[in-house]
């Protein structure tokens, strides 16, 4: 029989209280590492909060209240706010607890967080959270700890299309890693031919509604955005970088062409972290 220990593990938030007031120390100790956070939907979670000094020594904050707030990175929009209880208040440890509630009209994604306290004028005041002295962290919200799996996205909807006026078979386009602030980027497609000779490219977008004007060729090749077939039968796949809003694929059949491009199927970052919702065309 083989044992499996499982480890028990919240989260800490290290945060460094802003003492403006302190002309005697010209210490300034910002965090020593930059604060990522995860969040899952479907559970009941806590994340720990430890309130340092400017100093690096654990603060006494029983007589404060502390926020937690995430924000959506696109718009501003504060999502969720939650007050911290505590845990050894007289140490600087307080927690966070997330219940499915708090999170149930938030979709997955990448977004940012702070950590407030109103002192007693009423002011309210912002801990320094990362090593640069800035006042967000990183917060990713996940459907749950182990998420279903979602499917690559299927594109075999082409049409003609002229671009600078030149005859195209076009997709549909369909969202790219920068939707969901995803900062790697990778992306993977594999197209399938059968006897087909031309020329494939892959365009992305950063446009939030793309127009004609909006797309460019992305790097699929060591030095071009594009890849030549000559009567290739079978599957050629490619590796791709890049934080796009939108992907679309498109293909120009040589004049001797007696062959096809049967599908593309794609695959971003965000389909192995999401619940294929978004795995769909765009309107």
């Amino acid at each position: 029989m083989k044992v499996v220990t499982a480890y028990a593990y919240n989260p800490v938030i290290y945060g460094v209280y802003p003492d403006i007031t302190n002309t005697t120390d010209n210490k300034r100790n910002y965090p020593m590492a930059d604060n990522r956070i995860k969040l899952y939907k479907n559970g009941t979670q806590v994340v720990l909060l430890e309130v340092r000094s400017i100093t690096r020594q654990l603060l006494d904050v029983t007589s404060q209240d502390f926020y937690i707030n995430v924000i959506n990175r696109q718009n501003g929009e504060l999502i969720c706010r939650k007050q911290a209880d505590s845990l050894d208040a007289a140490n600087g440890r307080l927690q966070f607890t997330f219940v499915p509630f708090d999170l149930v009209n938030v979709r997955p994604s990448m977004y940012s967080f702070s950590i407030s306290t109103i002192d007693v004028n009423g002011v309210e005041m912002f801990l320094f959270l990362d090593q640069n002295g800035d006042a967000t962290g990183d917060c990713e919200v996940l459907d749950k700890a182990l998420p279903a799996f979602s499917p690559s996205i299927l594109v075999d909807d082409f049409s003609d299309k002229v671009i600078n006026f030149q005859h195209y078979m076009v997709s549909s386009y369909h969202p790219g890693d920068g939707q969901f602030y995803y900062t790697d980027g990778q992306m993977t497609a594999a197209v399938y031919a059968n006897n087909f000779t031309g020329t494939f490219y892959i365009d992305g977008s950063l446009a939030p509604i793309p127009t004609d004007n909006d797309w460019f060729s992305v790097l699929i090749s060591e030095q071009y955005g594009n890849w030549p077939f000559v009567n290739f039968c079978g599957i050629e796949s490619f590796q791709m970088t890049g934080a796009l809003m939108w992907i679309r694929f498109r293909y120009k059949a040589d004049p001797l062409n007696n062959g096809s491009i049967d599908k593309v199927i794609y695959r971003g970052t965000f389909n192995l972290r999401r619940n294929g919702n978004l795995d769909t065309p765009a309107p």
